[in-house]
């Protein structure tokens, strides 16, 4: 069991051996919940950052029905997208 104050400010420094035992790093949101006989923090689920192989579905359309299945296709649609919305923007 570890302990830790609360500051004037209202701030509880969380020991380091459990951040990093629950990979909680600088800028980690946490949930508090209120238990009734204490309180309960909860990571926030994170954004994970989308992979090309998570997007693939999304971008199969460009294809002309057939889906997107490499990289360099899928950068090629992206792009392909990007400058359509990007002239779009413009009016041209």
């Amino acid at each position: 069991m570890e302990t830790t104050r609360v500051s004037t400010r209202g701030q509880v420094v969380i020991p380091k051996e459990l951040r990093k035992s629950y990979h909680w790093d600088v800028g980690q949101e946490l949930d508090v919940i209120d238990t009734g006989d204490g309180l309960l923090l909860k990571a926030k689920p994170s954004r994970k950052s989308a992979s090309w192989n998570d997007l693939v579905g999304c971008l199969g359309h460009l294809a002309k029905g057939k889906p997107v299945e490499t990289d360099e296709a899928m950068r090629a649609a992206a792009r392909d997208m990007a400058a359509a919305r990007y002239r779009r923007s413009r009016g041209k």
